[in-house]
């Protein structure tokens, strides 16, 4: 255990960056371990992506990385039921972004281009 480990908490988080660098196959990179610990144990930035996550779990929004199997998974592990394929897929899809409006110096640009181009040729 390293000596920055002094409390309760410390231990149980220590645990946890362990068993997440084993998950990823790193068990034995110890700077890999200690950057998960401190990210997790964090601070502002720690906390705000606490406050994140809490509120995507709480709006229920299903639009996470991965596969769907992964997405099941995570559901089945939560004790919660999954939506189906169809209805996963209808969410992983992005809206189209809104068209903008064309600011005033690109319209007298346009409308430039439109009455020199017949002289140009």
């Amino acid at each position: 255990m390293p000596t920055f480990i002094k409390s309760k908490r410390d231990e149980v988080l220590w645990a946890k960056a362990k068993a997440r660098a084993k998950e990823q196959g790193r068990e034995g990179d110890w700077a890999y371990v200690t950057g998960i610990y401190k990210r997790m144990k964090g601070g502002k930035i720690a906390a705000g992506l606490a406050m994140l996550r809490e509120a995507r779990d709480l709006l229920g929004t299903e639009r996470e990385a991965g596969t769907y199997e992964q997405y099941v998974h995570r559901k089945k592990e939560r004790g919660e039921t999954p939506l189906s394929r169809e209805q996963w897929d209808a969410r992983q899809r992005k809206p189209a972004p809104p068209r903008r409006e064309p600011t005033l110096e690109e319209r007298r640009q346009r409308e430039w281009e439109r009455r020199m181009r017949p002289k140009l040729a």
